[in-house]
């Protein structure tokens, strides 16, 4: 039962269609704990016991035949243990790495504005003077983007899209596909060229094989770092996956091919060094072109006085630069980004878990303290009488010392090893869950792992030594 939970656990893809194959993981590891502390320990131990050249030697015989008198009385409690310390370790580690993973899925600067459709960045240049007036920040980075339409994907021989093959629309082009007299989609070619500063780390973690061990988005953007004059190209079509790309004339060195399998067939992302590579693709784009490029230009600001001031004061910078207005002008602005918002409503959000998962495992250490303190009260005065008898026939005091520290370091820290081998198997299963929940960060998530085992490891050796000195205390006055 034990193996079959295992062996689910590795189904849980998807949460929200696997949701019975993870309650039965659980049950199913449950129940093969239980059994395995019932009968399996025991039967093993039995198993030594019928060797006779193991089993009639000092040493072992007490060892082994007082271990299965422990196991016989003390298996549920065992068990019950194992349960209890896996729960504190998955419900710790969980709800701590979502806290953990917070500033990873926000901006580095304090707000961010993206302009869209700002031909030469005008309207960004005007909001920028108002900030640099009225806000007064501490810096402000820009970055460039843009998106191109065109055709020619098939021999990759680029050239604009010609009258009939599009429409221009309130503030956007729409290409006309092939069965409306435009062009075909294996021609077409939707073309977004970026600045390697400008890239957003939040959508990176989307185009990895798999949600749980994928990279940090971080260590995914050093991928599409490139030298001024190389270019990185990013496309599901495999047919870029050359040295050189050609654009309208110039010819640039392709540094790396990334393959996107979330992506569209005609989609091709280009990244370049810096902002003024990028005007100088939308520069070709748009000499050759009836229509010009889109551009998005992106405003990273860092506040020189304390947020909430700075937050006020740009809110009121933007108020009348509101979406409408620009979209008349053909240039609307996306929602603006305000880091202490967004953390304030993740710390929201996962903070409550936090709080469930500490609270859990608070109660989950209490009732193990409570069950193991109760299980050494108990078998220091049913043993008192056994070592007694030990003594009498023979056994000198480091002999039963001896015995009595091994007995209780495997039975004491037998719940301890299955509760971390449980975690260890259902690492692929909760990280998979905690991706879903939001948390984009696999290393993240192996690093609250490594402190909750580290931390229960050591809290779990107080109690045994606090324990076994109870123990040690009670066999002595006894005998």
């Amino acid at each position: 039962m034990l193996l079959g939970g295992y062996t689910l656990s590795f189904f849980v893809a998807d949460p929200r269609m696997t949701l019975h194959i993870l309650a039965g993981a659980v049950l199913f590891v449950i129940l093969g704990t239980y059994f395995i502390f019932i009968a399996a320990i025991i039967a093993f131990l039995r198993l030594l016991k019928k060797n006779k050249r193991f089993y009639y030697k000092t040493k072992h015989f007490t060892s082994v035949s007082g271990l299965i008198y422990r196991m016989k009385r003390n298996c549920v409690g065992l068990a019950s243990v194992t349960i209890l310390s896996t729960m504190v370790l998955i419900s710790v580690s969980s709800t701590s790495s979502l806290m953990l993973g917070i500033d990873s899925q926000l901006t580095d600067g304090d707000a961010v504005i993206v302009t869209c459709n700002d031909y030469n960045g005008e309207v960004a240049f005007g909001i920028e003077k108002d900030i640099l007036e009225r806000v007064k920040p501490d810096r402000i980075e820009k970055y460039l983007m843009a998106k191109m339409y065109l055709k020619g994907r098939k021999d990759h021989n680029f050239v604009p899209l010609e009258k009939g093959e599009y429409e221009v629309g309130g503030s956007y082009i729409y290409v006309i596909p092939g069965y409306d007299g435009g062009i075909k989609s294996e021609d077409k070619v939707t073309l977004t060229v970026q600045a390697y500063d400008s890239i957003d780390t939040r959508y990176l973690g989307d185009r990895e094989e798999d949600v749980l061990f994928k990279k940090d988005p971080a260590d995914i953007k050093k991928e599409y770092y490139t030298e001024k004059g190389e270019i990185v190209i990013e496309s599901k079509d495999r047919s870029f996956d050359n040295d050189r790309f050609e654009f309208f004339g110039s010819e640039y060195k392709v540094r790396k091919y990334v393959y996107n399998k979330d992506g569209t067939e005609d989609g091709v992302r280009i990244t370049v060094a810096t902002n003024e590579e990028v005007q100088e693709f939308i520069d070709a784009f748009n000499k050759a072109s009836l229509f010009r490029s889109s551009e998005f230009h992106t405003m990273e600001i860092y506040y020189k006085q304390p947020i909430p001031d700075s937050d006020r004061e740009l809110k009121d910078v933007l108020k009348d630069k509101d979406t409408h207005s620009l979209i008349n002008g053909k240039t609307y602005l996306d929602p603006t980004r305000y880091r202490s918002e967004e953390k304030a409503g993740m710390m929201l959000a996962f903070g409550s878990l936090f709080f469930l998962g500490v609270f859990l495992g608070t109660l989950f250490v209490l009732e193990t303290v409570l069950i193991i303190y109760y299980k050494q009260l108990t078998e220091g005065y049913e043993d008192a009488g056994r070592f007694r008898i030990m003594q009498n026939v023979g056994m000198s005091e480091d002999e039963v010392r001896s015995t009595i520290r091994s007995q209780i370091l495997l039975v004491f820290f037998l719940p301890l090893v299955f509760a971390m081998l449980h975690t260890v198997i259902a690492f692929p299963m909760v990280g998979r869950l905690l991706a879903y929940i939001g948390l984009d960060s696999t290393k993240t998530y192996l690093k609250s792992c490594a402190i909750g085992f580290a931390g229960y490891f050591v809290l779990y050796t107080a109690v045994y030594l606090l324990t076994a000195k109870l123990y040690y205390r009670i066999i002595r006055k006894q005998r």
